[in-house]
């Protein structure tokens, strides 16, 4: 069978990040790599958190063996002049193509898709399942300290996302788990019509990164938060978990409205530990006017089953909102394939859009996680 990707030389990388002009935007408009230009990729996932590089990668990545000194060489001349080429130390890097190996392997798209689902945090995750054979997609990604990078994803470079931008080669750490968005231009297609349209679609959206719960959460209120906390006055026996949709984050005081009443935590009284986001099941059927209200009471991202009028089997997905055209409203999902990256599809008359394995008045199983205390140091 033949592999996910192929390899491709570093002298036809070369031409493609030389064509390109050198300009910083905030949101690059930036071409595919020309055809037959797939990047290849990095060897099997590794299963364990954090993200460990794989063995090897392909042009355009960077070995995985590559030192850190050459990761973080000197930009290219293009960059060089540019302004915007001086990177703080962060996330983003710039990446050297004269270190680029010239040769690679291909993996398959089993191994990919287990190698996105290994990724440590959502945004990587959702960066990783925009890949697909024969294409590079064009993203946005947005970084909690203001940071963005717009481009043609190419693979992975070591415990890098490599992006052909302005000119650039850039990597966005794997590790990294402050992506506050992740913004896709693609293709969607329309069922029962066959029509392809372009769409921006947001794949992943996270209002804050955490690192004060007390404070931070305020970007996440009516969501419904499980959080893990101790009372500072016995920090060994007092661990408990409350849970709720948030009221209030203020800095002072966090406060929940659970199905046990209004719960408060206060920083001059409890220590969190964690906090994660739950979501409610929801089925629309005779529960609203026009599909369009469906957007306020399903987040995206969530997965869900679609009835459809004269199919038995409901189509199924990431939900990705429900948008309009002068044809109408349609429910846009982004969808699966075999290969270990998904697609986006449209769905007209939708009868119901539920979430998936639907329950009256339960929590959807899983949970995202929205922060974690630093470990305690060991005591003597």
């Amino acid at each position: 069978m033949r592999g996910y990707t192929h390899a491709v030389i570093i002298a036809l990388l070369l031409c493609v990040l030389e064509a390109a002009p050198a300009r910083a935007q905030e949101r690059a408009e930036t071409s595919p790599v020309e055809s037959g230009s797939v990047a290849a990729f990095a060897g099997a996932a590794a299963a364990a958190t954090p993200y460990t590089a794989p063995v090897l990668v392909a042009v355009p990545a960077l070995s995985a063996g590559l030192s850190a000194p050459a990761a973080s060489a000197a930009p290219l001349a293009a960059a060089a002049a540019s302004p915007a080429a001086a990177m703080p130390a962060s996330a983003v890097t710039v990446i050297n193509p004269a270190s680029l190996p010239d040769k690679a392997r291909d993996y398959t798209g089993s191994e990919w898709s287990k190698l996105a689902a290994s990724a440590p945090d959502e945004g990587a995750r959702a960066v990783l399942r925009s890949m697909r054979g024969g294409a590079n997609p064009r993203l946005t990604v947005k970084l909690a300290d203001g940071e963005s990078v717009s481009g043609s994803f190419l693979g992975l470079a070591g415990d890098k996302m490599a992006f052909s931008s302005g000119g650039r080669l850039l990597g966005v750490d794997m590790n990294t788990r402050d992506i506050t968005e992740v913004l896709r231009h693609a293709d969607a297609y329309f069922d029962g019509t066959g029509d392809l349209r372009p769409v921006d679609v947001v794949v992943h959206s996270r209002p804050a990164v955490v690192r004060d719960p007390f404070r931070d959460l305020a970007a996440y209120q009516g969501r419904y938060l499980e959080i893990d906390a101790r009372d500072l006055d016995d920090l060994k026996w007092s661990a408990h978990t409350v849970a709720g949709r948030l009221v209030k984050a203020d800095g002072r005081e966090v406060v929940l409205e659970g199905p046990k009443g209004r719960a408060t935590l206060s920083p001059e009284f409890h220590r969190i530990d964690a906090v994660r986001e739950r979501e409610a099941h929801y089925d629309s059927r005779n529960q609203v006017g026009t599909l369009a209200e469906i957007n306020d009471r399903i987040l995206s991202g969530t997965p869900v089953e679609l009835t459809l009028p004269g199919k038995s089997v409901p189509a199924s997905g990431r939900f990705r909102g429900v948008r309009s055209d002068r044809d109408g409203l349609y429910v846009l999902l982004e969808v699966p394939d075999s290969d270990g990256a998904t697609t986006m599809r449209a769905y007209r008359n939708v009868v119901s859009v539920r979430t998936r394995g639907y329950k009256a008045g339960e929590l959807m199983d899983g949970a995202t996680p929205l922060y974690a205390a630093a470990a305690e140091p060991a005591r003597p």
